[in-house]
């Protein structure tokens, strides 16, 4: 169930939660939003307009994408996801392909899991996500490499704490997640 908390011409807040079949609660999302006009993101992005449209026939993101370049050190894991292609986004946003930010952020949980693997050396671990607070900076295009980040914060309670992000090789961040993750 989704619905609209708040919205006004700059700004948006939505509600979504996910119940099981038997309507016992699994998870809740509050998304905020910072709205703008066609012509605002068009002169912002102007640099990433692609000529290309992808019609949307059917889910472009039931696949995971990749990553690669997995490197461990101490507590902390770096990998490489994309570069996306302009089929990889699609329907994200037309002539302006780029991963939508919570594919992006999977990624980071996977990255983060992987970790997790090595935290408590098992590597066939099955975790899920308790809770993740994320904030998404800017668009991560086609064509671009995104450079992910997690590291291990330590325990609360049952949980496992990381701190992750996903940048630019120039170091310009796409968003972070502060991440909590439990065994199953």
């Amino acid at each position: 169930v989704a619905k609209t908390l708040d919205i006004d011409k700059r700004n948006g807040t939505v509600s979504a939660t996910l119940m099981a079949p038997d309507k016992t609660l699994l998870y809740t999302l509050k998304t905020k939003y910072y709205i703008m006009s066609e012509p605002l993101f068009q002169r912002l992005f102007s640099a990433k307009k692609q000529d290309c449209e992808f019609p949307v026939l059917d889910n472009p993101y039931k696949t995971e994408f990749p990553l690669s370049d997995i490197r461990y050190s101490d507590y902390t894991i770096n990998a490489r996801f994309g570069p996306f292609r302009p089929e990889d986004c699609s329907g994200h946003f037309i002539s302006y392909p780029c991963i939508p930010v919570a594919i992006l952020m999977h990624g980071l949980s996977r990255v983060a899991g992987k970790l997790l693997a090595k935290v408590v050396e098992d590597d066939s671990l099955q975790y899920k996500v308790v809770s993740a607070d994320v904030n998404a900076e800017t668009f991560a295009f086609a064509g671009e490499d995104v450079h992910m980040e997690a590291q291990y914060s330590g325990r609360e309670n049952d949980d496992y704490v990381f701190s992750c992000k996903a940048e630019r090789a120039d170091g310009t961040q796409y968003g972070t997640m502060m991440l909590k993750l439990s065994c199953i």
